[in-house]
This record gives structure tokens, C-alpha cells and sequence, in this order.
């Protein structure tokens, strides 16, 4: 299903495309998609994706410090000027995508532990949710202790 879908995806010139992916960042979605094509179509389909591709967002929502309401938590990764296309195109690099995210390079993208980071300074959410939703706890746990 997926294989088809982004098969029709890549034909289309003018496409607008929001899917919903289960994964725990916006750089595993696209390792994620790209893990749906047979190894031998991978590196065809990731150039096809990096050309096409605006932006990826993933979402997690978290209880709120009053426990009342949940908070909005997200990473954004953009393709603004296919400046992360070289880390879609070669998967030996995507791992570098962290760091252009570290970088604010095209100030649009945000990794998820900025945003769990700013979210805990302004007491949104306790660190001990922020530490739940992390993929790379270590970092996080660091970045919070700068703000202490």
C-alpha cells in the first residue's frame, strides 16, 4: 500500500501529500519510508525523495505540569533549498540530519529536545515527560541541565 502510494506521489508534479507515519522523529519517518522499497529501488526512490520532499514534522503530545491538559511537542525538519536532500540521497549521512537540526541552519527546523528543552523551561511540562518522549535521552538530559 505504502509502495503504491508513494509511487503515485512521485509521478504527480504538483502534489500537496500529509500522511501519518507511527515512528519517534521526523528523521526516522524517512528512514522509515525510504525502508519500504526493496534495498536494490532504495537509492532510486531516496533521490526521487529528497527532490520532492518540503518537510517532515513529527508530533507527540504530552500531559501538561497541571496534569489538566496535554502539550504540543514536535520536530520539524524542512527541505528548505534541498538543504537536507544530501542526507535523504546517501543513507550512509542521515545520521548527520541531527546535526543540521543542532545548527538551526535554515532557521525552520527544530529537533525534538529543543523544543522538550524550551517546553520544561517555561514549567509546560515536567522533565520527567520530556525524558519519556526523547529518542536521545543523553542529549536531552544535558540540555537540561543548562537550564538549571
Amino acid at each position: 500500500m505504502y509502495v503504491a502510494t508513494f509511487e503515485a506521489i512521485a509521478v504527480c508534479i504538483c502534489t500537496v501529500v500529509l500522511a501519518t507515519m507511527h515512528t519517534n522523529s521526523a528523521q526516522s519517518a524517512i528512514s522509515k519510508l525510504l525502508g519500504f522499497f526493496p534495498s536494490e529501488q532504495r537509492s532510486q526512490r531516496a533521490v526521487t525523495l529528497a527532490n520532492s520532499l518540503v518537510g517532515v514534522i513529527y508530533q507527540n503530545l504530552l500531559p501538561t505540569e497541571s496534569g489538566k491538559e496535554f502539550a504540543l511537542a514536535s520536530e520539524m525538519i524542512f527541505n528548505n533549498n534541498q538543504q537536507v536532500a544530501p542526507y535523504i540521497v546517501d543513507m550512509e549521512k542521515m545520521h548527520l540530519m541531527a546535526d543540521f537540526l543542532k545548527r538551526k541552519a535554515d532557521n525552520m527546523s527544530r529537533s525534538l529536545n529543543e523544543v522538550l528543552t524550551q517546553m520544561v523551561a517555561k514549567k509546560t511540562i515536567s522533565a520527567k515527560d520530556a525524558m519519556r518522549a526523547t529518542y536521545n535521552r543523553l542529549e536531552l538530559h544535558d540540555m537540561l541541565n543548562g537550564i538549571r
